[in-house]
C-alpha cells in the first residue's frame, strides 16, 4: 500500500471510528481559512477536505483537514461571514499505536512508516543526542 493509500485508509478506519466512539478527539475552535501549509508538498499531500458529513476536523502537525461536514453547516449561513466553528478535532499526533490496534490492527505494521514519511514531508527535524 502506497502512502495515499494508507492516508486514506487510515481516515476511514481510523480517524472517523476514533471520532465516532470519542477517543481522541477534542472539541477546538477551527478557522475556515487555508492554512499557510496547504500549498506545501505536505499540505498537497494530505488534502484539504476529509468526506464526512460530521462538521470535524483532522490537525496533521498543524495543517488542518476540514469535513466536508464543517462546509455544509457553513453554507447554511447564507450571508453571514464566518471566520471560524468550534468542531471535533482529532490531533494526529495524539492517535497512538493502542488506538490502531483497536480499531484496524492491519494498518499497524504501516503506521510507523507511514508516521516518519509525514514528519518528513512535513520538514520536522529530529533532534539527536550526541555523546
Amino acid at each position: 500500500m502506497n502512502n495515499k493509500e494508507y492516508l486514506n485508509s487510515f481516515e476511514s478506519r481510523i480517524i472517523l471510528p476514533g471520532l465516532e466512539k470519542k477517543m481522541f478527539c477534542k472539541e477546538g475552535m477551527v478557522t475556515l481559512k487555508e492554512c499557510k501549509l496547504c500549498g506545501t508538498p505536505f499540505g498537497k499531500f494530505i488534502g484539504m477536505r476529509i468526506d464526512t458529513p460530521i462538521p470535524m476536523a483532522v490537525d496533521y502537525y498543524g495543517h488542518i483537514k476540514k469535513s466536508t461536514g464543517i462546509m455544509d453547516v457553513v453554507e447554511k449561513y447564507d450571508g453571514i461571514e464566518i471566520k471560524s466553528i468550534k468542531v471535533p478535532v482529532v490531533y494526529f499526533a495524539s492517535v497512538k499505536n493502542e488506538d490502531i490496534l483497536n480499531l484496524a490492527p492491519e494498518l499497524m505494521d504501516g503506521f510507523p512508516l507511514f508516521k516518519k514519511y509525514l514528519i518528513d514531508l512535513r520538514g520536522f527535524k529530529i533532534a539527536t543526542k550526541c555523546g
